[in-house]
């Protein structure tokens, strides 16, 4: 069935609907994300680094790069995802300019962006055997193992930087408070699309892991800018 964004804006038979209330808190969730990724790129250009692990990033614009060409319910979601694929892209041109001194071991540099396109590859293969395998037909449960994979790869940026160059404390709030908003509209819209399925024990994992690696994070980053300030001032 053919659903349009802008007719019956609010309508609780047309889980599509846009003014239903889980699919405004999905909105706005959206919104904290695009102003986390601005601040992501703001502190990598700043730093001369990139401000998202490679391996999330690599999935994040793969992700947009296929799903355009997938059959989609809402037309506006087509271009709501080459939207992102091109914000994507500016942190993939971070990781391929600035990449070079933090991504690998210094014997291994060279190979850099070979190994970025090869991540690039194996991120695309991954989302078109998902799709292929799986009944995620709107790649929505592809798009939540990204966060995970992304939230737990931000712990691990931490202990890789221990200066903190490319990381902001602000942008990790707005990722996580965005992911719970996301996560609250799935967790009511996915079951009204995906009646197949009559479990959503995996979401509501997914959904809370995400929130459990966020919260690490900020921990880590306040409990490291608190200890620098702890030996700057002796």
């Amino acid at each position: 069935m053919h659903w349009s964004f802008l007719g019956h804006m609010t309508d609780p038979n047309n889980p599509f609907a846009a003014f239903n209330w889980y699919n405004g808190i999905g909105a706005l969730g959206c919104l904290l994300w695009m102003i986390a990724y601005y601040l992501f790129i703001r502190q990598g250009f700043r730093d001369k680094t990139y401000g998202v692990p490679m391996a999330a990033i690599c999935l994040n614009i793969t992700w947009e790069a296929y799903t355009p060409f997938l059959p989609n319910p809402v037309p506006l979601w087509k271009y709501i995802e080459i939207t992102w694929f091109l914000i994507d892209a500016v942190i993939v041109w971070q990781l391929w300019t600035y990449g070079k001194a933090t991504m690998l071991p210094k014997t291994l540099q060279v190979y850099h962006r070979p190994v970025v396109a090869a991540m690039l590859a194996l991120a695309l293969g991954f989302h078109i055997t998902w799709h292929s395998f799986w009944d995620d037909h709107l790649l929505f449960m592809d798009a939540y193992l990204i966060n995970l994979i992304m939230s737990v790869l931000f712990v691990s940026f931490y202990f890789n930087r221990p200066n903190q160059e490319g990381l902001t404390i602000t942008g990790a709030w707005l990722k996580m408070i965005g992911s719970l908003f996301t996560g609250i509209q799935s967790l009511v819209f996915l079951p009204k699309v995906m009646t197949a399925h009559q479990d959503w024990t995996f979401l509501w994992f997914l959904v809370g892991a995400i929130a459990l690696a966020d919260g690490v994070y900020i921990w880590l980053l306040y409990h490291g800018r608190r200890v620098a300030r702890q030996l700057a001032n002796g």
